[in-house]
């Protein structure tokens, strides 16, 4: 067997061309198939799906077995929808047994225990359907990448490129000229996230002219910069990590920092329905029907959260709460660690930034989250430390 297709499947804070670019690389390679568990097997550790490869010489064509190699997120649905515990899935996937190779005398990890466990599950289901979700090249001898494992009642028509383009055209549609708009965005084997903000349009932070807040890496003050900017940040899952959804982002010109106000979020599920077996092709109805609700949404969206009026509002709601004093910064940011689920590392990270931004209130606390966001690699976890920042200001503010 060859290497997996060349394909990106993690991007951080790349410009919206890059990440289109990407998008456009990961659509040439897609692969979605509806199988009977029957035609699923591990071998050797990857997934084979029988009969999804097309081998093709002087005798004409023959189907073989297309070969995967399964990912996390892939075995998080393997493990949920088969009902296999996921940490002795994952333990039989990190540790094997070693053993040698009788020919060359190397070490290699040998997948016996896997392959014998995943196996007995699959053969339990008959013929239950699943979608598989990957990436592969038509080359039947190279081994592509197993995305997702999910049931065939998985309503998605759109993929992250449609997604993207169906927002852009949403944002049109309110009025807004793209131009004027910083766009970036992450992609992970989860998730997609676009980050749009409207540097235009932004409203005076309350606290701002009575705040001590500087950012930890430029030293400006919040005196000096003391507007916050609109934007929207809008997600989307091909492999099972969520529905289309929209939400309001503020971004504090004085350091990037940026906070989702995911109260207000918009969702929408995409058209779909059962799935047919075999090799999946979107129907171009299901995807009319998904551009018009995406862009329809997202219309919606711009319309009302890149707005002057409403942007005041939000911070004034939160101005309360952001002036509450701190007296012992250690304690606060360890509860705060606690509710929110932060590792001790990520706790001791969002402390050094709430010590270097000055801001000794339950808003400083906020900042220090959403300024720790910025540094975090995974973006899966960079916009887990956005979407609790408001939670974490009301839990900062409990005396």
């Amino acid at each position: 067997m060859t290497g997996t297709p060349q394909v990106t499947t993690t991007l951080r804070k790349v410009p919206l061309d890059v990440l289109a670019q990407v998008l456009r690389e990961q659509a040439d390679v897609r692969f979605d198939a509806v199988v009977p568990a029957s035609a699923l097997s591990y071998v050797n550790g990857r997934l084979h799906v029988a009969d999804a490869a097309t081998r093709w010489d002087a005798d004409g064509a023959s189907l073989e077995a297309a070969v995967l190699a399964p990912t996390d997120v892939f075995e998080d649905g393997l493990a949920a929808r088969l009902e296999i515990p996921r940490a002795y899935l994952r333990k039989m996937r990190d540790t094997g047994i070693r053993v040698m190779l009788p020919t060359a005398g190397a070490p290699h990890r040998d997948h016996a225990l896997i392959d014998a466990n995943v196996n007995a599950w699959l053969q339990a289901q008959g013929d239950r359907r699943f979608l598989i979700r990957a990436f592969r090249t038509d080359d039947p001898d190279s081994v592509g990448i197993a995305r997702a494992f999910l049931s065939n009642k998985f309503s998605i028509g759109m993929d992250n490129l449609d997604v993207l383009l169906a927002a852009l055209a949403g944002a049109r549609a309110a009025g807004v000229s793209t131009a004027g708009l910083n766009i970036d965005g992450d992609l992970s084997e989860r998730r997609m996230q676009v980050r749009i903000e409207a540097p235009e349009v932004a409203a005076l932070a309350p606290l701002a002219l009575r705040s001590r807040y500087r950012d930890p890496r430029t030293g400006r003050t919040a005196m000096d910069y003391p507007l916050v900017s609109a934007g929207v940040v809008i997600g989307n899952s091909e492999t099972g990590g969520g529905a289309f959804t929209v939400a309001p982002r503020f971004v504090f010109q004085v350091c990037k920092n940026g906070m989702v106000r995911s109260v207000d979020l918009i969702k929408a599920v995409h058209v779909g329905g059962r799935l047919d077996d075999g090799i999946v092709r979107w129907s171009a109805e299901t995807q009319r029907a998904n551009v018009d609700l995406i862009t329809a949404k997202t219309r919606d969206a711009v319309a009302t959260f890149l707005d002057t009026d409403y942007v005041e509002r939000c911070l004034t709601e939160i101005t309360e709460q952001a002036e509450v004093p701190v007296t012992d910064a250690a304690a606060t940011i360890e509860r705060v660690a606690k509710v929110h689920a932060f590792t001790e590392d990520e706790a001791r990270d969002i402390l050094d930034h709430f010590i270097r931004g000055g801001d000794l209130t339950a808003g400083g606390v906020m900042q220090a989250v959403t300024s720790a966001a910025q540094d975090v690699a995974d973006p899966d976890r960079a916009a887990v430390y956005e979407d609790v920042a408001l939670d974490v200001l009301a839990t900062a503010a409990k005396r």
